[in-house]
């Protein structure tokens, strides 16, 4: 079933994931009044017998002046993986024609403009200086799983995997931070 006006526009709507309560719905656009060639987006809704609202764009915190796509949101409902061209060579820590990245949501507030933090890029491990897009991490958070164009692959482009190494969340928050240190220490 089309997911009608309200989520779709005449431009190139792809990419969607959604996330595993199933109230956020997002998805690549290179709809007009982005910040670049193609920026990411999302949908929300009430329930899930609710209809999908009208699409926010994430804001400039991850949306640059190329383009950026292939959203990903994991099933802790906190991480989103997204390949871009904005961060590419040119921007610090960018190693290819296009790299995956990560963010995580810093409030539980519903303003994707201010939600989320400054995206980290998974480094060389993951990015090769081709193009490294479609990210998937398994439900169990233990494996992720990218298209990359780099050599060594069967064809002009390949599905990749690596694992995750497990970090220990100790105040059960689902966010690895300072706090996580602190009790660490004492």
């Amino acid at each position: 079933v089309n997911l009608g006006p309200i989520v779709n526009s005449p431009s190139i709507d792809t990419a969607p994931s959604i996330s595993s309560d199933g109230l956020e719905f997002y998805f690549a656009s290179n709809r007009s009044g982005g910040y670049g060639a193609g920026d990411l987006y999302v949908s929300t809704r009430a329930t899930t017998d609710s209809d999908w609202g009208i699409p926010m764009n994430l804001g400039p915190t991850i949306n640059g002046s190329s383009a950026d796509y292939w959203p990903f949101i994991a099933s802790d409902g906190h991480t989103l993986f997204f390949a871009s061209d904005s961060f590419g060579p040119w921007s610090p820590g960018g190693l290819g024609s296009s790299d995956i990245w990560l963010t995580t949501k810093q409030t539980s507030e519903r303003n994707p403009e201010d939600y989320w933090g400054t995206p980290i890029n998974l480094g060389p491990i993951i990015n090769s200086p081709s193009e490294d897009c479609a990210p998937v991490l398994s439900l169990d958070g233990t494996t992720l799983y990218w298209d990359s164009k780099r050599p060594g692959g069967l064809g002009s482009a390949d599905i990749w995997q690596a694992a995750i190494i497990p970090i220990v969340d100790l105040n059960a928050d689902g966010i690895v931070d300072s706090v996580d240190m602190c009790i660490m220490v004492d």
